[in-house]
């Protein structure tokens, strides 16, 4: 398993925070075997401060993490998390598209997708690209850069109901003269079209 993700992170350049994550626990039986031939036979004053936190809990401890968990879950709850303003959150642009009640499956600007997750919103594509596949990522890249001529053709294939693009971007002029489109809204951050 640990050569597995060695060669995954190594080959593709990717992965490296799932070894890093893994690796201590796949080894950590091998090493600490190893370790205990080296420490001396008494306990040290820190093992048995462990081994007494490693015991049943007790029911103040309990009541303290029942407090201290719905404590940060109001404080949740009443200041719920917000993104500021920047060049990837097209929150006004989204609130757009909800006070004209688009429906159906939105195509995105590879950008946005973690911002749309963020609000419900499920993406077309976002930066978990190595679920999609290359073939797919070339595909969309071709198309809202206007390489190919793809883009009708996959705003048809995955029945696009509405885009949301970054503004100044190719994927903006190729729907702004794709036939049966139009503009929604626009800022300096993002644009809209929707189906005619």
């Amino acid at each position: 398993m640990l050569l597995l993700l060695l060669h995954m992170s190594l080959a593709h350049q990717r992965h490296a925070e799932i070894l890093g994550l893994v690796a201590p626990l796949l080894v950590a039986e091998s090493i600490s075997r190893q370790l205990r031939r080296f420490r001396p036979q008494a306990a040290s004053e820190l093992d048995d401060v462990f081994a007494d936190l490693s015991g049943r809990p007790s029911r103040a401890g309990l009541v303290a993490a029942l407090c201290l968990f719905a404590g940060l879950s109001a404080v949740y709850l009443a200041h719920p998390i917000t993104r500021a303003p920047d060049g990837y959150t097209p929150a006004a642009a989204l609130q757009a598209a909800e006070d004209a009640h688009v429906t159906g499956p939105v195509m995105n600007d590879y950008g946005f997708g973690g911002y749309l997750i963020f609000e419900g919103i499920p993406p077309f594509i976002d930066g978990r690209a190595d679920l999609y596949g290359d073939d797919f990522l070339k595909r969309y890249v071709e198309a809202t850069r206007g390489v190919t001529d793809d883009l009708p053709k996959l705003l048809d294939q995955y029945h696009i109901g509405w885009t949301l693009f970054a503004a100044n971007t190719t994927a903006v002029t190729l729907m702004d003269h794709l036939p049966g489109w139009r503009r929604l809204y626009a800022d300096e951050t993002s644009v809209v079209h929707v189906r005619d």
